[in-house]
């Protein structure tokens, strides 16, 4: 569900449909749909509690340096979602928690000295961190009926965030980063889409989550053919490739016939372009495998799918969907290397896939 209130986005999505995205400032909310930005960050690391798909990027709270706690909203593996106040979870409770982000509590948890959001003195030393109260875009995530809540709210303190949040009926809330950060993409509108992120929460909607309906959306586009065609020079006689693997066609390592390829063996165009056009099938059917998970976008699907057709799968790739969009897109410049000396031609597709993952124009449009 996604909801305007004047200037104000209202997001809101089952917890197993939340995705915490950890995108280390390379990229922005226009990259995602249905998204907000997230929590606290400095000099590019978390500063909060964040967990993405269990995967623990910082287990501290934004000022437990100094002792204070944040509130943090999770979703647990058997399907709950809790708050609670903690300076870091247990090595117990850590391997229960899916996902989980944490900021300034808000409705029974708002007491933002509680939490160091605050001028206080400690130690001898004078910190101020009460700046997080002023009146500035703000973004905060809260919980009703079940549902987790996004919001993207303008021109607010935080007493403002804490009473507008209340009058939405949440059980519990906690309000994330502001000012210059705050950010929401969305259907229906979007405010500073193009401000990098640290990390980023998506809420999936209901035509973005039926597993079945996405993956007939998902169909190899001719940007992913040409990419490939590019790098694979069409060869109607078999040969030994870089990595010492006999090959024809475009690229093509399977058999013939139910015969391995040798150096003599030979094919016609039109079974080089029939063989292209099944092996690319055959990895779109393993890229989509992750889509569940990622949500792909048309360009990022095509550079997958070349990439996997040149690597052989994007399993190590996406650490086995524990990685984030920006640090697959990162990852892919990793693979230019054939018996552990890198090509100058592997370089140039790796920065060609790289290139049209990141390409925004032409996402994916529902059918």
């Amino acid at each position: 569900m996604i909801i305007r209130d004047g200037k104000n986005v209202i997001l809101s999505a089952k917890p197993e449909n939340v995705i915490v995205a950890e995108l280390k400032n390379t990229a922005a909310c226009k990259n995602y749909r249905n998204c907000i930005s997230g929590t606290f960050s400095y000099e590019n690391k978390a500063n909060a509690i964040l967990i993405s798909n269990g995967r623990v990027i910082s287990n501290l709270s934004a000022h437990g340096w100094l002792g204070y706690p944040d509130s943090v909203i999770f979703a647990s593996n058997d399907g709950g979602i809790a708050i609670d106040r903690l300076v870091g979870f247990s090595e117990e409770r850590l391997s229960q928690v899916k996902w989980a982000v944490s900021g300034m509590g808000l409705l029974d948890n708002y007491n933002p000295s509680a939490e160091g959001y605050a001028k206080f003195t400690q130690r001898g030393n004078t910190y101020d961190y009460s700046d997080v109260l002023r009146k500035t875009n703000h973004t905060a995530i809260g919980v009703k009926g079940g549902m987790v809540y996004g919001f993207y709210l303008s021109n607010m303190t935080g007493a403002e965030v804490n009473a507008y949040v209340k009058a939405q009926g949440m059980e519990f809330a906690i309000m994330l980063d502001g000012g210059h950060i705050a950010a929401v993409n969305c259907d229906e509108c979007s405010a500073n889409a193009s401000q990098k992120q640290h990390n980023i929460l998506q809420f999936l909607q209901a035509e973005e989550k039926d597993d079945d309906n996405m993956r007939q959306a998902l169909k190899i586009s001719q940007n992913c053919i040409d990419l490939v065609k590019k790098f694979e020079d069409c060869r109607l006689r078999g040969y030994i490739c870089p990595a010492g693997v006999p090959t024809i066609g475009y690229g093509y390592t399977g058999k013939i016939n139910g015969k391995t390829i040798t150096t003599s063996t030979t094919i016609t165009a039109g079974q080089a372009e029939d063989l292209l056009t099944a092996d690319l099938e055959r990895f779109a059917s393993h890229v989509k495998k992750f889509d569940s998970v990622y949500h792909w976008t048309q360009n990022e699907f095509d550079a997958l799918v070349s990439f996997a057709y040149n690597v052989g799968s994007i399993n190590q790739l996406t650490k086995n969907k524990t990685r984030t969009k920006a640090e697959i897109s990162q990852a892919m410049l990793y693979y230019n290397k054939a018996n552990g000396k890198k090509l100058a031609g592997l370089t140039k597709r790796r920065k060609a896939e790289q290139a049209l993952f990141l390409k925004t124009e032409d996402s994916r449009e529902d059918d």
